[in-house]
């Protein structure tokens, strides 16, 4: 195989690439050297538009007899008209993909209640719901909803176990006190106000705080098993319990 045929088995292993990746060329005026490609090991290509076809054999057919290496010295080559030739892309965005060298940010920070802050938390509002006589259900969970602390005290109603969970879920996920939820919907159509309260988990009666550190989302707390006061009122005890307010 002389250079010729290398030049068309590269663009035909580029075009198979390509394809693989769900990828294919971005049209580009430049021309580029097949050697600055070969060397530059291709930093990247473009996503595929859905209307791009792929044909290797017209791809081999395209390209033989064109100008080799060894004729041109540099084997430039002008794609054109001619799609298939991977172009010479500028640095790839961060956060991007580009295929190789690509600058991804696969993971991000998120900050999320801890553990011992979850506990005290409900021990705070268990001792808050004590003092005004009555037994209830605490839960904090984390910003993705996660269970992080839950607290039943003896006497406690069993529905309201779910109830708490769920006004600690509806807090973290909104951000929003649930008693807030209520006024909120006044302004919304029937349509929404029918459909939005039989989600499952969406509670919109008082009892759940989102839970904030520098405006920052890091969980909720729900309290069920008295009034829609004195839930609330605990769960902002547990929330003074750990130097927090709304």
């Amino acid at each position: 195989m002389g250079f010729a045929g290398h030049e068309e088995f590269f663009l035909t292993a580029i075009t198979i690439f390509t394809a693989s990746a769900g990828m294919a060329p971005r049209p580009r005026s430049s021309r580029r050297s097949v050697n600055d490609v070969l060397h530059g090991a291709l930093p990247g290509v473009y996503p595929l538009a859905p209307q791009a076809t792929i044909s290797v054999g017209e791809i081999s057919q395209r390209w033989t007899g064109r100008r080799s290496l060894s004729q041109s010295g540099t084997g430039d080559l002008e794609h054109g008209n001619d799609r298939w030739f991977v172009p010479w892309p500028r640095a790839p965005a961060r956060g991007r993909f580009f295929g190789w060298g690509a600058l991804m940010q696969v993971a991000v920070a998120q900050s999320v209640i801890g553990w011992e802050a979850a506990t005290t938390a409900v021990h705070a509002a268990a001792q808050h719901a004590d003092s005004l006589g009555i037994r209830v259900n605490i839960a904090v969970v984390d910003t993705g909803g996660n269970l992080a602390a839950f607290l039943r005290m003896p006497g406690a109603f069993l529905h309201s176990i779910d109830i708490a969970i769920d006004k600690a879920y509806t807090a973290a996920s909104f951000g929003l006190p649930t008693s807030h939820w209520h006024a909120a919907l006044q302004q919304e159509s029937a349509a929404v106000r029918e459909g939005i309260v039989r989600r499952p988990r969406f509670v919109v009666f008082g009892g759940g705080l989102p839970i904030k550190q520098a405006d920052q989302r890091i969980g909720g707390i729900g309290v069920s098993g008295g009034s829609e006061a004195q839930d609330e009122a605990c769960a902002q005890a547990g929330l003074a319990a750990i130097g927090l307010t709304l």
